[in-house]
Order: C-alpha cells, then structure tokens, then sequence
C-alpha cells in the first residue's frame, strides 16, 4: 500500500501527502496525511498527475504533471523543482498515463495523444476532433 499521493491543482501546483506511520481508521484525516513537497514549475492549472515507477536511475520513481501551460514536468520524488520539461502540446494537457517501462502517454486539448519514451517525444497519434480526456496504457502492448 502506498504511503505517498499527488494532486494537481488550479493554483498551478501539485503537491504530494504522505502518510504518518501507524495510523488507524479512528485516527482523524488532518492527522493522517501531510504535505511533504508542493511541486513548482507550471504557469496554469495542473490538469494531470501521474508517477514512473522506481528504476536504477531514479531509486523513488518520478512524479509527471501536465498543465494548462501546454507542458509536462518530470520530477525526482521529494524534488520541487522539475528535472525535465517535455514539449510538444499546442494546447493545455489534459491527462497523462505511464507504462513500466518509462513510457509516458500524454493527451491534450490540441486533440492528440503523444507518446513519449525516455523522456523524448516518439509518436503523436492523431485522428480525434475534439480534445482529448483520457488515454490508457494496456497492459502488455509497450515494446
């Protein structure tokens, strides 16, 4: 189970709880988690969340942002500040999914769903007219 949660939000931040240790049910909420990083670096609302599993590289996994700013943030978990931008959105993004394999899906308002592996843009899938809500990562299908 995990200890940690993120959410993004209109004040153009994300900010992650943690959980205090050897809470039970009859423990109440505003003692149950704390906000241990407010995560900086977007100029409008952060419409998406989500986190890239642990790796060698990056031993606490990444947590990913996407803004109404047309970016995507990456950041090393505990970190304010981004380690990387991704580009590439003409409009606000709208959602975002990650695969085991550090394969992040990004969709946006520009009605496209970018594929992005390594932290570099790989494909922009198009087809939709309107923009995009969601997108998914099935299970199995990343190379």
């Amino acid at each position: 189970v995990s200890t940690q949660s993120t959410g993004g939000s209109r004040d153009n931040t994300a900010r992650v709880w943690e959980q205090a240790p050897q809470c039970d049910a009859n423990t109440p909420a505003a003692n149950r988690w704390t906000v241990i990083c407010q995560l900086t670096g977007h100029t409008g609302f952060v419409n998406a969340v989500a986190s890239l599993k642990t790796s060698d590289e990056f031993p606490m996994g990444l947590i990913v942002t996407g803004g109404q700013d047309k970016v995507i943030n990456v950041y090393c978990t505990g970190v304010s500040e981004p380690i990387r931008q991704l580009l590439g959105h003409s409009e606000g993004v709208t959602c975002l999914s990650t695969g085991w394999h550090g394969t992040i899906l990004s969709g946006s308002a520009d009605c496209t769903v970018r594929v992005w592996e390594n932290m570099e843009l790989k494909e922009v899938l198009k087809g939709h007219s309107a923009p995009v809500w969601d997108e998914a990562i099935y299970p199995g299908t990343e190379t």
